[in-house]
């Protein structure tokens, strides 16, 4: 080969390896485009999600103050007309100069006249992102809640980055796992608890709220002199259509038609809380729960139980006040009463404890009653 041969020949190739590493970088650059337009997609879809249910809660709370004769708090309840309507009309609505939201919390729990406690509870400062809080309400006793509220806490900022900042995913992979985890750890067979874990983007002004059963977080917001209530929680029951319905296809799995006939007829007629599966005296008046598997294991085939959480979405202004509780706050002091005590209260401390003496000494609560309360600025 000539000399003249050879530098073609290394030309050639140098110039191959030139256009197919710049054609190997454009795929490159394609294929992370392409994930960014997929993943910005996926944020819309879950963003929407969250929106539909961020109308329900209210919807739903309305319902039940309705049903209860509470016109008092109705009053105060917001309209689903305040709920943006899409992920674009929620972001457009956000604030750009809005500096990063600053949040002070006060709890308080107690055992109040049940004979032990099963509420456990946590709240995780993440820096440059925002602050986590969680409260489960466990029942057949407290295990299931303890290790529910140390997982959230241990590994949710970790499976938040792993789904891209995608809170809706982040929530639903981490409800998924604890579940199973407790489902299949056999100390934990007779117990389950109910969960509300919201996550406050403090930078942007979001709040992102997962409800399991009857636990709830409600934002209480000062317009006016006005006070507005905002639920974020779309709490699930056996009055609730869709668990209703798998209660009812449970018993068609076991051949008792009879009570298949009695969960479609009559348990809407029923109080929430006289309602249980799968019998009036054992059982459990919750839904969705963490753990439970006697009563997941009860109909395997078509559990009536669920673990998959309703998750909203909400803006958050300076000036909120967040009221996070378990049932034994809910169920016992009503919307009215919880605005009474925090325009009385003083001292930002003593607003959890307040609430919490105000549903056991005054409402007569029968159940542990525990109560985080968030001032944002």
């Amino acid at each position: 080969m000539t000399r003249l041969n050879a530098i073609a020949g290394f030309s050639f190739v140098a110039v191959s390896a030139v256009v197919t590493g710049a054609l190997f970088y454009r795929d490159r650059v394609a294929l992370r485009a392409r994930e960014r337009e997929i993943q910005a997609e996926d944020f819309e879809k879950s963003i929407n999600k969250m929106l539909k249910n961020s109308s329900k809660a209210i919807t739903e709370s309305r319902n039940n103050l309705q049903e209860n004769g509470n016109q008092k708090s109705i009053s105060f309840l917001a309209e689903e007309t305040d709920v943006p309507d899409s992920a674009k009309t929620l972001f457009s609505s956000l604030d750009p100069g809005q500096k990063t939201l600053s949040i002070t919390m006060n709890e308080c729990a107690e055992q109040g006249r049940r004979k032990s406690m099963e509420d456990a509870h946590f709240v995780l400062s993440i820096p440059k992102l925002g602050m986590l809080a969680g409260l489960f309400d466990g029942h057949g006793g407290s295990k299931v809640a303890q290790y529910a509220s140390k997982q959230f806490e241990k590994r949710f900022e970790k499976t938040l980055q792993e789904h891209n900042g995608n809170v809706h995913q982040a929530f639903n992979c981490l409800f998924e796992e604890i579940h199973k985890e407790a489902y299949l750890d056999k100390k934990f067979n007779s117990m389950g608890s109910t969960a509300v874990v919201s996550f406050v983007d403090t930078a942007k002004g979001l709040i992102y709220t997962a409800t399991l059963g009857d636990s709830e977080i409600k934002i209480y917001r000062n317009l006016s002199e006005k006070m507005k209530v905002i639920p974020l929680s779309c709490v699930r029951n056996w009055k609730s259509e869709k668990d209703k319905k798998r209660a009812a296809i449970a018993f068609i799995s076991l051949n008792n038609g009879k009570m298949f006939g009695e969960v479609t007829n009559e348990w809407g007629k029923l109080p929430a809380k006289e309602l249980r599966f799968p019998f009036p005296g054992f059982g459990v008046n919750v839904s969705r729960a963490i753990g439970d598997k006697l009563i997941i294991d009860f109909s395997p085939e078509r559990s009536a139980m669920s673990h998959k959480p309703k998750i909203t979405v909400s803006k958050v202004l300076p000036g909120d006040t967040l009221v996070m509780g378990c049932d034994g706050l809910w169920d016992f002091v009503s919307d009215s009463k919880i605005i009474q005590n925090l325009s009385e209260s003083s001292k930002e401390t003593d607003l959890a404890n307040r609430l919490v003496q105000c549903a056991i000494n005054e409402c007569r609560s029968t159940d542990n009653v525990s109560v985080l309360v968030f001032k944002i600025s």
